[in-house]
This record gives structure tokens, C-alpha cells and sequence, in this order.
């Protein structure tokens, strides 16, 4: 589910050179046992930051005091080396596009996940989508489009199959309640079936009788695919449209 921004916008910081500091993500840099320590490590400053807003001031002084704040995608190493952030990993899939895999299990310091979505929000805010004062415009200019994929797991609830179903031929199929093309967990035996997990980009390809679902996603991670019917140029639509399938080969 999508939410809506009701605390402090985030970004991060340390992402190659074309995306600037805009894809910063807001967590408390802290663990919740540092704040009860008995001494503290004070850091001074000559000024105090104009904003804890990631994307409202493009200035030294600001951008210093906000790194306390903010957990990057990517870091700069002393030896001008790249380290992993909150991104495990990047790599360039063309001349123009890059993958980023994100780190699982982050949460904000109010308890809310932090996801592909919220840095995809997080990277058009920098472009001034939603927020015309982000000073990080400069950064992400060069951006054409940002897309969020998903890898559907065991955890998510990725497509199970059950194999050599499609040699039962064509299944009666017994309408539930809002879903007309599921078949009863009564009438299937699922002691057979397997589930295949899938990374982003994958493609599972399968006769279009097998039989297959899906379990629910009990996690805190969208999964979305793509779905593609191939349909025989023979197939017509029965004459009674109450009747299942509604597309029949003649």
C-alpha cells in the first residue's frame, strides 16, 4: 500500500555522480541504546543547517549536519571507492539504466519499512515533483525515469505450479464468490505442486492449463508482475457469456 508523506521528507545521499545526494533515506543515525549513553560525542559547527528538509538547501554546512541524520544508498569510502549503504548492490544494466538492489529489513525510526517505493518518492521529490523548492534538481536532471522491480520469494507469495496439470485437459471450473476463474482448494491436489521464486526481470513461461496460484504476501514488500495470454487465433467467446472459460477454442 502506498502512504502518503506524514513525517520528515526523505532522501539519500552518496549515489553516483548523476544522482547526487537525492536519494537519501531519513533514519536516526543512532542506535535507541546510544541515546541513553552516559557521555555523548559533541561535533561543532561554525552555522546551524537552514533545513533538515534532504532536498530544500544545497549548501556545505546543512548537507554536514544532515549526514548525522540520514542513511545513505551508497557511500563514499576515504579512498574515493564506493561502499554499500542501504543498496547492497548496483550495476549497470545498459549504457542508460542501472539496477539498484536495496537492503531488506530497514525500518524508519517510527517502525515504517523502508522500500523501493519510498526511494523511487524520495528521487522524484529531488526532481521537484511534489516539492518545486528541492535544491537537488541539479542532481537528478539527468534522470529520465526511475521503476520499481520486485523479486516475488517463498516470503511474498511467488507463483506455484503443479506439474503435468495441463495433460488433465480442460478443468470444470467452480466460481467463488468474486473470483469467477478460481478453482475450490477442495477440487485440487496440491501435494505435487512447486514454487518458483523469481528475481526481477524473470520470466515464467507455462501452458495455460496448468494449474497455479499464488499465496498471499504477508510481507512488508510490494509483488507485482507482468502478465501476457497468448490466445489461440481460432479461440471465439461461447454464446453464453455466464459460461466458463468465456474463451473456447472451436
Amino acid at each position: 500500500m502506498r502512504r502518503t508523506m506524514s513525517r520528515p521528507p526523505r532522501s539519500a545521499r552518496g549515489l553516483p555522480r548523476w544522482a547526487g545526494p537525492a536519494l537519501a533515506a531519513l533514519l536516526l543515525a543512532l542506535p535507541p541504546a546510544a541515546h541513553a549513553a552516559k557521555e555523548h560525542f559533541v561535533i561543532a559547527f561554525q552555522g546551524d543547517a537552514a533545513t533538515l528538509d534532504a532536498q530544500g538547501r544545497n549548501e556545505t554546512t546543512t548537507i554536514s549536519i544532515q549526514m548525522h541524520m540520514f542513511e545513505a544508498l551508497i557511500f563514499r569510502a576515504i579512498d574515493g571507492g564506493l561502499e554499500p549503504g542501504l543498496a547492497l548492490s548496483w550495476k549497470a544494466a545498459s549504457p542508460t539504466r542501472w539496477l539498484i538492489k536495496l537492503r531488506k529489513g530497514v525500518r524508519f525510526h517510527d517502525g515504517a519499512p523502508f522500500t523501493a517505493e519510498v526511494a523511487k518518492e524520495s528521487l522524484l521529490r529531488a526532481q521537484g515533483k511534489g516539492f518545486a523548492k528541492s535544491q537537488m534538481k541539479h542532481f537528478t536532471k539527468g534522470i529520465k525515469e526511475v521503476r520499481v522491480v520486485d523479486e516475488a520469494t517463498l516470503e511474498n507469495g511467488c507463483m506455484r505450479f503443479i506439474p503435468g496439470s495441463h495433460k488433465w485437459g480442460l478443468i470444470d471450473h467452480t466460481p467463488l464468490p468474486g473470483q469467477e476463474h478460481n478453482l475450490s482448494p477442495q477440487h485440487v491436489d496440491l501435494s505435487t505442486e512447486i514454487a518458483v521464486p523469481c528475481k526481477a526481470g524473470d520470466v515464467a513461461l507455462f501452458h495455460t492449463l496448468v494449474l497455479h496460484h499464488s499465496l498471499p504476501n504477508r510481507t512488508d514488500q510490494w509483488r507485482r508482475s507482468f502478465i501476457c495470454h497468448y490466445i489461440h487465433p481460432d479461440a471465439k467467446a461461447p454464446s453464453d457469456p455466464g459460461r466458463l472459460p468465456r474463451i473456447q477454442v472451436g
